[in-house]
């Protein structure tokens, strides 16, 4: 449900903020004051392309804002999930689109920046636009099979026909995909066997790698400490050591003790400590370096390990699960050389059973189809008869088709005529977007139980009717409102009377420019009344006026609990 909608600098409004609630809201307003503004903002932000024709003269950017409120946003969330974007928070999704006049736009959904074609995504879900200039979701063959499903219940049957046509799908890839590979020559199997066998030499794991790179690791620093210690031991206890040369200063100064031990005795002392701190300082060092030293076995196992790995990821790929997956590639393609003919006969044989399955899914979806084509269109002609349709005629024409696809064996096409006598012709051949209009409210209130699109409008659908026909529609508006918010652009007073909420468009133009304004009307004021006495033709006339009060006295309490 659209709770909250500003727009700014679009076309002729400079700024506009309709808070809206459940049910059917009319906005209404003079001929040419701009009552398709609401079309033109709604589009934006479910995705519709535009250029800077539609900035407001003078405005650098143009910016349309969106807060919408759903008590089942499952399949919403989906959409936002499906394209890497924040999921709606307690229902509620907020949507954002500049247009800037120098060129660029800016998309934001939930506060994370997003694509055109993501905002178009999620448009679809939750909006409908039914009016002259508006893509007509009905006319899609797509679209006009899922509301038959819908109606007929067929989720079940459905589900069911789609797990075969997908399991048959994967078994014709696979035979497709074998019939296209070459015959390996001996030279390339012995290329790729090689391949192979490098890499199940290693036990590759994500495991194995961590506890390889740990070992390495190890033994690099231990080979760095022991070359450190190795040169330390060579200069304290290897020739010309420090050692050494320490012992020929300590038997020169003993023989200068000899001769004058008072003055040098104390002096030979020390370097008698200093000798034997230095031998212990040898001997530590000798400890040490045997203490830390690896195993050279396994530095040897462990550099060469790493080394093969490093090999096998330049080649095959970064992880172990990329090259583990070239190798069962590889070893496929080996295995399907030895037993070509006999896998593909396998292939061809299980794809036959596959389609036989499909064909009898389709079949059985189809028949369910059929039985719920004639009720549909039934029901949806009854309807159109009260919106002014004496001699309708609807037809839901099952058919089948070729390629099947995901969505059975079998197609539709809804047709429709609005004259006694003429054909019924597809919906996209109907000329009238008012007809049109008509004939989407007529299907949607038929399927409101169950198709639940969050926000639908209408334009233009009471163009060229009478005011008994107009408060038809009106009620049947009201009525599918009561599960979807429905907001219905309109000229008649019969139709505005009965919705829950109104606003008004108004023109105010002068020497240098012309603004939009959307204004609400209070539901139980005077204001409403003017409007609507407006509409009848005659704002100074007492009869005008009364027949105003009374269509508003007559309007049953349209409600509705949102999307």
């Amino acid at each position: 449900m659209l709770q909250y909608l500003k727009v700014e600098n679009l076309a002729l409004i400079d700024r506009a903020v309709l808070e809206a609630g459940p049910g059917f809201t009319a906005v209404t307003g003079e001929t040419g004051a701009g009552k398709s503004v609401l079309m033109g903002a709604l589009s934006l932000l479910a995705g519709a392309r535009a250029d800077r024709s539609a900035i407001r003269d003078g405005a650098e950017a143009c910016e349309v804002q969106a807060h919408l409120w759903f008590a089942h946003p499952e399949r919403l969330d989906e959409v936002l999930a499906a394209a890497g974007l924040p999921a709606t928070e307690e229902g509620n999704l907020v949507l954002r689109r500049r247009i800037q006049a120098a060129g660029g736009q800016r998309i934001q959904v939930n506060g994370e920046v997003a694509t055109l074609g993501q905002l178009a995504a999620l448009g679809g879900v939750w909006l409908e636009l039914h009016g002259s200039d508006a893509p007509r979701a009905l006319f899609q063959r797509a679209a006009q099979v899922d509301l038959l499903d819908a109606f007929a219940g067929n989720g079940e049957e459905l589900a069911a026909y789609r797990k075969a046509f997908h399991h048959w799908q994967d078994l014709r890839r696979q035979r497709e995909k074998l019939e296209g590979e070459s015959i390996l020559g001996e030279d390339e199997r012995a290329f790729l066997q090689g391949q192979i066998d490098e890499i199940r030499a290693l036990p590759l794991s994500a495991d194995w790698l961590a506890d390889l790179e740990q070992r390495y690791q190890r033994i690099r620093h231990v080979r760095e400490i022991a070359d450190y210690l190795r040169v330390l031991e060579e200069n304290l206890s290897g020739p010309a050591s420090a050692t050494e040369r320490l012992t020929e200063v300590y038997r020169v100064a003993g023989k200068l003790r000899e001769i004058t031990p008072g003055e040098t005795g104390p002096l030979v002392d020390r370097l008698d400590s200093l000798l034997i701190e230095l031998n212990d300082l040898v001997g530590e060092f000798e400890g040490l370096r045997r203490l830390l030293e690896a195993d050279p076995a396994e530095i040897e196992e462990t550099e060469t390990q790493m080394q093969g790995w490093l090999s096998l990821r330049r080649k095959h790929g970064s992880s172990v699960e990329a090259v583990l997956e070239k190798a069962a590639a590889m070893e496929e393609r080996i295995a399907s050389q030895g037993n070509r003919e006999v896998r593909l006969a396998e292939l061809g044989k299980a794809e036959a059973e596959a389609e036989v399955a499909v064909r009898a899914a389709g079949e059985t979806l189809g028949k369910t189809r059929r039985a719920a084509a004639g009720e549909l269109a039934g029901r949806v002609e009854e309807l159109l008869a009260r919106l002014g349709f004496r001699k309708a005629r609807f037809a839901i024409e099952v058919e089948p088709v070729e390629p099947w696809n995901d969505r059975g064996t079998t197609s539709c096409e809804y047709r429709f005529s609005g004259t006694a006598g003429q054909v019924p012709l597809p919906l996209a051949k109907v000329a009238s977007s008012g007809e049109i209009a008509r004939v989407t409210l007529a299907v949607k209130t038929v399927l409101a139980e169950v198709d639940r699109t969050a926000v639908l409008v209408f334009d233009e659908i009471d163009a060229n009717v009478g005011g008994e026909i107009g408060r038809e529609i009106g009620r049947e508006l009201s009525r599918l409102a009561e599960g979807n918010q429905v907001f219905a652009i309109t000229h008649l007073p019969q139709v505005a009377s009965l919705a829950r909420a109104h606003y008004v468009v108004e023109k105010e133009s002068t020497d240098d420019e012309a603004r939009v304004r959307l204004r609400p009307l209070a539901a139980g004021g005077g204001e409403r009344v003017e409007e609507i006495t407006r509409m009848l033709g005659d704002r100074s006339s007492t009869a005008a006026r009364q027949h105003a009060e009374e269509l508003l006295r007559e309007a049953p309490a349209a409600a509705g609990s949102g999307s």
